[in-house]
């Protein structure tokens, strides 16, 4: 099952109406064959608020998301990957968390 994807905006949006966390879940499930812990879901929920709203009031509401992605070859997942480039610089984002 591919990534949760999407511009910041719409993952903003996504989560403002209470959809997202629900998503995420699902794929986890698929992913790990079984569901998150209330303290996953939680974190997921406070760490993209904040995420979100950060990356939003620095102008890259339209800069591409991969969520809780699935690094190749591993079991290993990285939290966020930004997309693209920069829209004020240009450059190309090369780093996720």
């Amino acid at each position: 099952m591919p990534p949760i994807r999407g511009s910041v905006g719409h993952i903003r949006a996504q989560l403002d109406a209470g959809t997202l966390i629900g998503e995420m879940e699902k794929r986890f499930v698929y992913e790990a064959g079984h569901s998150p812990g209330a303290s996953e879901r939680n974190s997921w929920a406070s760490s993209l608020d904040v995420l979100t709203a950060d990356l939003h009031e620095a102008g890259l509401a339209d800069v591409e998301m991969l969520l809780e992605h699935r690094l190749p070859l591993t079991s290993k997942r990285a939290d966020f990957i930004l997309c693209g480039a920069n829209p004020r610089t240009g450059k190309p984002f090369s780093s996720g968390h």
